[in-house]
């Protein structure tokens, strides 16, 4: 443990050379500080893992394909749980308000395609 704590900084620069590292999210930000350990961090990446291929979470293709957005939506907002692309380098406002865009330009296409949904 002395060990490790001495040589943490270089541990932590020579992954993140390695491009190996994962900012966490808002939450699991939130998640971790509840008690932050090795495991716990591995955890949440395994459970970001898992509600990526969950049925319930969406995926965002922006920008022709260049980057996607994976996001779950929890009460009125989004959880951003994984960028790729070009939409990885966004900030999450920007990154929502794209998710926000696309799902109402589809609403729209919807519309125009089968009509206005309240009318009978």
């Amino acid at each position: 443990m002395i060990e490790y704590n001495n040589s943490r900084e270089h541990i932590l620069t020579d992954l993140s050379i390695l491009d190996v590292l994962k900012e966490m999210t808002d939450e699991e930000k939130k998640e971790y500080s509840k008690k932050p350990s090795v495991f716990r961090a591995i955890r949440i990446d395994i459970d970001r893992d898992l509600k990526l291929t969950a049925p319930t979470t969406s995926t965002l293709e922006v920008y022709n394909s260049t980057g996607k957005i994976w996001y779950e939506k929890v009460n009125k907002d989004y959880n951003i749980l994984k960028a790729t692309g070009s939409a990885e380098d966004l900030s999450k406002f920007t990154q929502v308000n794209l998710i926000e865009e696309h799902l109402n330009k589809l609403m729209e296409d919807g519309t125009k395609y089968y009509g206005d949904p309240l009318v009978f």
